[in-house]
C-alpha cells in the first residue's frame, strides 16, 4: 500500500522517510499528525481562495482585478484548471494515505517503516 503512494507520485520517497524517522515511542502519530494539519491547512486556504474568486469586487478592487486579469490575459483559464488539479490531487492523496494510516494504527507500529523495496 506505502509502495503505491510512491509508485503513483503521491508521495516522495526521501521526503517521507524523513519524516517517518522523526516519528518515535514519544510521538507514534507523528506522520499522520502532519498530514492532518496539511490537509487542514489546505482546505481551509482553497476555501479562501474560493470565495475570493466568487465574491463580487467593487470599487478599487475590482479596478486592481481588472488590471490584474489584463495582465494576465488566457492564463486565468490556466491558472483556474491548475487549481482545480491542485486540489483534486490533495483530496487524491488524502484518500490514500488514509487507508494507510488506519493500517498503521491498527498494527500499532511505532518503529520507523523501512524503505520499499
Amino acid at each position: 500500500m506505502k509502495r503505491s503512494l510512491f509508485d503513483e507520485g503521491f508521495l516522495h520517497l526521501s521526503q517521507f522517510l524523513q519524516l517517518e524517522m522523526l516519528q518515535d515511542r514519544d510521538n507514534p502519530n507523528f506522520v499522520r499528525e502532519v498530514f492532518r494539519l496539511y490537509f487542514e491547512d489546505m482546505s481551509r486556504q482553497f476555501s479562501e481562495i474560493e470565495q475570493i474568486l466568487q465574491k463580487e469586487l467593487i470599487g478599487k478592487q475590482r479596478h486592481d482585478m481588472n488590471r490584474f486579469l489584463h495582465r494576465l490575459k488566457g492564463s486565468v483559464v490556466r491558472i483556474m484548471a491548475a487549481f482545480e488539479m491542485v486540489k483534486e490531487e490533495s483530496e487524491n492523496l488524502k484518500l490514500k494515505l488514509e487507508p494507510y494510516f488506519q493500517l498503521m494504527g491498527q498494527i500499532g507500529s511505532s518503529t520507523v517503516s523501512e524503505a520499499p523495496k
